[in-house]
């Protein structure tokens, strides 16, 4: 028999390479004789860099970015060759924010364009961008800002890239 252990994060408990071993572990003590292979998957929330760094071979870079509250945070990101990959997540998500303090529309994606410029000045020349688990709702506002981008409301006001700006732009 054989057997394909294909599964995403489960978001808040276990990411799709530890999920993946627990089943196997399961299948391992069942007794039964099978070939059994793993291949994680990810939908572009958390843990999407990583799949995707272990399928090319990529080596982890971390830094210092401007998280969706504007505190800093730790982010990560993959290269391989001149390809990096990028995970919004790492940067700007969900897990780089208390709950208690989310405001969405104040929240800024300014950290994972800081990444895109730290891959850009290694001498990245393709970006893989996974967009999920963000949490902001800011249409890549701050990521454009990060990248040098300005943008100026009907008056001519210069306004901070965040969600609720969006529809000022």
């Amino acid at each position: 028999m054989n057997i394909l252990i294909a599964p995403n994060s489960m978001k808040g408990t276990l990411n799709a390479f530890d999920f993946a071993d627990t089943v196997e572990a399961a299948l391992n003590a069942s007794g039964f004789s099978f070939n059994l292979r793993k291949l994680p998957v990810a939908d572009g929330g958390d843990f999407t860099g990583e799949v995707l760094c272990r399928a090319i071979e990529a080596n982890p870079v971390s830094l210092k970015v401007k998280g969706p509250l504007g505190h800093p945070v730790l982010a990560t990101f993959w290269i391989s060759g001149t390809i990096a990959i990028i995970e919004m997540a790492e940067a700007s998500g969900m897990k780089k924010v208390d709950v208690s303090l989310l405001n969405p529309l104040k929240a800024t994606s300014f950290g994972t364009g800081q990444l895109i410029a730290e891959a850009i000045q290694i001498g990245c020349t393709e970006i893989w961008l996974a967009l999920g688990g963000s949490a902001t709702v800011d249409g890549g506002m701050g990521v454009l800002e990060a990248l040098g981008f300005k943008f100026f409301d009907a008056k001519g006001r210069e306004i901070p890239g965040n969600g609720e700006n969006l529809s000022q732009v």
